[in-house]
């Protein structure tokens, strides 16, 4: 096909092509921002991961009966590791309900099973050899006050 400024078949060609490229450039661009506007929350969390995840991905990792050592002290790992369920006598049909970050080092989680709701008070270790920037050094039972 020879190029005609009067091959009106040419023109149509172009014009369809430049639109199509316009298209699939917005769709990139608006797939690539959208990416950067939400955060993973995956359990592969970055060095500066925030208390609230650390602590949501710990206790669902007990819940899973697959603690991970990532998230916990050694200490309260070599707890967990044989019966994760055992210490902080979980059944195993609990769901996290509620989480709220209290601190830098601090959250309280609401879980909930048939027996009702129950409350931990988790404790961080702020370390620069954990993975996260933190591990779990400490989760405490609370009575709930309703």
């Amino acid at each position: 096909m020879e190029f005609d400024p009067k091959n009106e078949k040419f023109d149509k060609i172009i014009k369809i092509s430049t639109l199509v490229l316009l298209v699939l450039n917005i769709f990139f661009i608006a797939l690539t921002s959208a990416k950067r506007s939400f955060p993973d929350r995956s359990p592969y969390l970055s060095k500066s991961a925030h208390a609230k995840d650390i602590c949501y991905f710990g206790i669902k990792s007990i819940l899973d009966r697959e603690p991970s050592e990532s998230y916990f002290t050694e200490k309260i790992f070599d707890l967990l590791k044989d019966e994760p369920l055992l210490p902080l006598d979980f059944e195993g049909d609990e769901v996290i309900s509620s989480l709220i970050t209290l601190s830098k080092t601090q959250c309280k989680l609401i879980t909930k099973d048939k027996r009702g709701l129950r409350s931990f008070d988790v404790t961080l270790h702020e370390s620069s050899s954990s993975a996260f920037g933190a591990q779990i050094k400490n989760i405490e039972e609370q009575e709930l006050e309703l």
